[in-house]
């Protein structure tokens, strides 16, 4: 053989040896993926947005944590802008 052959070789191996991890890469949950994601049990905060959003039928502008509940903001069907306190545990709503 002669040596650019193999040097052309070798290439398209290591080539293929960085490739392969790439690809092989199991389906479902990636690396890059936040702990508890798609697959995993919901956040509190995730619950406290969902529950907020089924009892007002509005849509969530933003979640924030308050002493063992959640703090939600929604923007009502009628472009009001009002704030709920829900806890994510129990399904309470409050205003």
């Amino acid at each position: 053989m002669n040596l650019p052959l193999i040097q052309s070789l070798a290439r398209l191996a290591l080539a293929c040896l960085l490739v392969v991890p790439l690809c092989a890469q199991p389906q479902g949950r990636r690396q890059n993926d936040p702990p508890g994601g798609a697959q995993g049990a919901p956040s509190d905060r995730d619950r406290a947005a969902s529950i907020a959003r089924r009892a007002t039928g509005g849509r969530v502008l933003g979640v924030k944590p308050k002493s063992g509940s959640q703090r939600v903001k929604i923007l009502s069907r009628d472009g009001r802008v009002r704030v709920l306190e829900v806890d994510p545990r129990t399904g309470a709503v409050r205003p």
